[in-house]
């Protein structure tokens, strides 16, 4: 378990959501109908409007961590300051285990059941997921938004199943993202085949927040070659735009890992 939480919560704070299996479909899906290039203009219009925006973000709910098909439930609490930094804490019987700091340039993990420190640069991230990961795209992946950066990459926009999909490749990495009615992001999967990195994401029960509507749970699932992490969030509360401090101080008798 005190392997797991320190990978979970690095995994977590750094591409953090919720992550359920993946699960084949019921049903086969429709094809997709091209949507002609001047509607698909006002769709990502339509899209980047519905995008949650923010100060401060506080977020209060259990996570499911299974790394490797070795499981474990802990409490968590995370705390984002836009574009700045990300914290958070995982709890389990009653105490906290683990608590971490991300920025745009390293994450950083307190581990205390095994009373280690650990400090990488942000690039310790893409081990898991794939090298256009960076914290902007964590920030979006975790807020429930699209990434800004794949909206920028002039998408092909199709109709699926009654769902908006937007899709394309930047870089090395494919990408798909599907949108409901509201043209809010309910799915968003990246794809690396040449490092052989995958990731998936899906979004439910949204609720209003800040003008716009939050996911109340967020499932992750990550493969990096052999590696396979699952994570599934829910979020019990949910405040934006208020006071939030990011304490994390290393205790000097923690050894420090590399």
């Amino acid at each position: 378990m005190k392997k797991n939480i320190l990978a979970g919560l690095s995994l977590v704070l750094v591409l953090l959501g919720a992550g359920c299996k993946t699960r084949k479909a019921a049903v086969t899906p429709t094809p997709a109908t091209e949507v002609p290039a001047k509607t698909s203009h006002t769709v990502v219009d339509k899209i980047s409007k519905t995008q949650v925006n923010f100060n401060t973000l506080s977020l209060r709910g259990k996570a499911a961590i299974d790394i490797g098909g070795n499981a474990n439930n802990a409490g968590i609490q995370i705390r984002v300051e836009n574009n700045k930094r990300i914290w958070a804490s995982v709890t389990a019987v009653g105490f906290e285990v683990a608590r971490a700091l991300i920025t745009p340039d390293s994450i950083q993990v307190i581990n205390r059941l095994q009373s280690t420190y650990l400090k990488k640069p942000f690039s310790f991230v893409q081990g898991f997921a794939t090298k256009q990961v960076d914290f902007q795209t964590l920030q979006d992946v975790l807020t429930g938004n699209a990434i800004g950066q794949l909206l920028q990459s002039q998408p092909s926009v199709t109709s699926q199943d009654g769902k908006t999909v937007l899709s394309g490749k930047n870089q090395a990495l494919d990408y798909k993202m599907f949108f409901n009615e509201l043209f809010k992001l309910t799915e968003t999967n990246l794809n690396d085949a040449s490092a052989g990195r995958a990731l998936k994401v899906t979004y439910a029960a949204h609720q209003e927040l800040a003008g716009g509507l939050f996911p109340g749970q967020v499932n992750i699932n990550s493969m990096a070659g052999a590696k396979r992490v699952a994570i599934d969030l829910t979020f019990t509360k949910i405040e934006g735009n208020i006071p939030l401090d990011f304490p994390f101080t290393v205790p000097k008798r923690y050894e420090v890992i590399n």
